[in-house]
């Protein structure tokens, strides 16, 4: 599992950020690790407002927490890839480790299987 850190490109790019979790401390540490790569950092503390949020803003990268996603089993990460397909979603647990990166996870109809 890889900690958080900066890419070779950072300070370059203005992310539209969408945080979904409870955790304080792993919200500001996000938010310290974007610091001024962040255009708008929204937050969602349940899945209504994090899926009102999604809708209404253009978001370029999903923050999750999977503590937050554990305890909203109606708030999937399926539900935003529904929405948009192409957004950036990264999981984070509590100990700041990313355990998913957008690209470790499945498109909507990646995994099915027609016959």
């Amino acid at each position: 599992m890889a900690s958080i850190r900066h890419p070779s490109n950072f300070g370059k790019t203005k992310f539209n950020v969408l945080y979904l979790g409870k955790n304080e401390n792993l919200e500001h540490k996000v938010q310290n690790v974007l610091g001024t790569n962040i255009s708008n950092y929204l937050i969602a503390e349940d899945c209504e407002k994090a899926l009102s949020l999604f809708k209404t803003n253009l978001v370029d990268v999903v923050i999750a927490d999977t503590y937050f996603l554990s305890q909203m089993p109606e708030c999937t990460i399926h539900k935003l890839r529904r929405i948009n397909p192409d957004v950036n979603i990264v999981l984070l647990n509590e100990q700041y480790e990313i355990i998913s990166s957008p690209f470790d996870l499945p498109r909507q109809g990646a995994m099915s299987t027609k016959t």
